[in-house]
C-alpha cells in the first residue's frame, strides 16, 4: 500500500506529498491482518465447538443468525424495550392476579358450603353478610353461629 504523507522539506519551508511505503505503516497493516486471525474465541464457542467438537456447519449458522438478530435488535431497540417493560409488568402482576383468583374461588366454595350446610339462611342474613363469613372461613377463622 503506498503511502501519501505530507512531509517538511527544510530547503523549500513548505509541505510536500511524498508517496513512499513507511515501514512503521507496513508493520502496523500486518499487525492488524495477525490481530484479526489470532483473536481469541468466546467461551461458549471453545466449549461447543472446539471442545465438544459440534459440527462447523452449525456455528456458522449460528453465527448468521446471530448477526441477524443484532442488526434487528439495533434496528428496533425502543419496540424491545417497550416489549421487555410490558413483559417485566405483566410478571410483576401476575402473582397478584393469581392470589386474587385463588381467594375469589375459596370464597365461593367457602359460600357454597355455608348455604348448602344451612349455617346460613340466605333468606334471613344478605348475600353481603354470606360473603364475609365466607372470606372470614377462607382467610382461617372459623364459623361461629354468634355472628348470625
Amino acid at each position: 500500500m503506498v503511502d501519501h504523507t505530507l512531509t517538511m522539506d527544510e530547503d523549500s519551508k513548505g509541505l510536500t506529498e511524498s508517496t513512499q511505503d513507511s515501514p512503521q505503516r507496513q508493520t502496523k497493516q500486518k499487525k492488524r491482518v495477525s490481530s484479526k486471525t489470532d483473536e481469541i474465541l468466546p467461551w461458549w464457542v471453545e466449549l461447543l465447538f472446539v471442545q465438544i467438537g459440534l459440527p462447523d456447519s452449525w456455528l456458522r449458522g449460528f453465527l448468521k443468525t446471530r448477526k441477524k438478530y443484532k442488526k434487528k435488535l439495533k434496528d428496533n431497540s425502543v419496540a424491545f424495550k417497550w416489549l421487555l417493560i410490558s413483559i417485566a409488568g405483566l410478571c410483576y402482576v401476575n402473582p397478584i392476579i393469581r392470589e386474587a383468583r385463588i381467594s375469589n374461588t375459596c370464597v365461593l366454595g367457602a359460600e357454597r358450603l355455608l348455604i348448602s350446610s344451612k349455617l346460613v339462611k340466605e333468606i334471613s342474613v344478605g348475600r353481603e353478610a354470606t360473603l364475609l363469613l365466607a372470606k372470614r372461613f377462607c382467610n382461617g377463622g372459623d364459623i361461629n353461629d354468634d355472628i348470625l
